[in-house]
């Protein structure tokens, strides 16, 4: 018994971690089918896929990833009236594309384990890299980072269900900061800094009040942003409306990091202490940075 107890403690970590790259590869995989869809779209349409008709990027591409059906079926809910959107809401298709192994709770319908790039937040200087677009005809020629040194989308954790009043687990819980912006609705590098160290600090000293928001493929101008480090906190500012702060990092059930699709189709691992320079410099698709070259 003694030497199965051995055997078994020398097996299971090497089970355990062959599982674990298993999930990571098909991950990678699933996130390598999407940048394969965008690019379809592009040579078709001589433009990216776009936040239109009431609903998002991830879902524009549907009929690249062979889901021409359920895309046509959903469109015309999405534009329409309440009753009409609660319908797509409940009956949206669940693809397997779009979920990553390791996100346990994406079950629910329209569940999407990713998410596309949102860059930082309204900088004085910076682009707002895929989402919130604004530029129906944004091409890979505003990509003037370059396409390699560019993310386009990433991982984004699902939040299990949490009854009002039960105890959230920190890596699925969001913080409300109390940061203030010097001028209204534009945000400082500097301050994004400040909004950033608020954010770990009242992270570390609370249990988060809220649970992070989860985002079906459908939902318009959704994203994850390079605000704070991969798998690092959810946080917003109490006064959202005038400062727009809002930290809604990668994240993922992986070990130490997140898979991340570059704009040329690239996928790869982001590891959670990645220098935040160099972070935001991928996040980025027009800020002529450097630092994205140590990516």
């Amino acid at each position: 018994m003694a030497i199965l107890a051995v055997l078994v403690a020398l097996i299971l970590p090497a089970v355990q971690q062959s599982r674990a790259a298993a999930s990571r590869v098909t991950c990678s995989a699933h996130l390598h089918q999407i940048g394969i869809a965008v690019e379809s779209y592009v040579s078709s349409n001589r433009q990216l896929p776009y936040t239109h008709q009431g609903a998002g990027l991830l879902f524009s591409i549907l009929p690249y990833l062979e889901q021409s059906a359920e895309y046509e079926r959903l469109a015309p809910l999405l534009i329409g009236d309440v009753t009409a959107f609660s319908e797509a809401f409940s009956t949206s298709a669940k693809f397997e594309f779009y979920r990553c192994p390791v996100d346990p709770y994406a079950v629910y319908p329209g569940a999407s384990s990713y998410n596309v790039n949102g860059g930082l937040m309204p900088v004085v200087g910076w682009g707002n890299a895929f989402v919130p677009d604004r530029e129906p005809f944004l091409t890979w020629s505003h990509v003037t980072d370059g396409l390699s040194q560019t993310a386009l989308c990433s991982e984004m954790r699902t939040p299990p269900p949490t009854p009002m009043g039960s105890p959230i687990a920190p890596q699925y819980g969001q913080w409300e900061v109390s940061f203030t912006a010097a001028t209204p609705h534009t945000i400082t590098l500097p301050e994004i800094d400040q909004f950033v160290q608020e954010c770990l600090e009242t992270s570390q000293t609370s249990p988060p009040p809220l649970p992070a928001p989860a985002y079906a493929y459908y939902v318009p101008n959704a994203g994850y942003n390079h605000v704070g480090p991969p798998n690092g906190p959810v946080c917003n500012s109490i006064d959202l409306l005038r400062n727009l702060a809002q930290s809604r990092p990668a994240s993922s059930n992986h070990t130490a990091g997140v898979n991340v699709l570059m704009a040329d189709g690239a996928v790869r691992f982001a590891a959670s202490n990645i220098d935040l320079h160099v972070w935001r410099a991928v996040g980025s698709r027009n800020g002529g940075e450097t630092e994205a070259n140590s990516f």
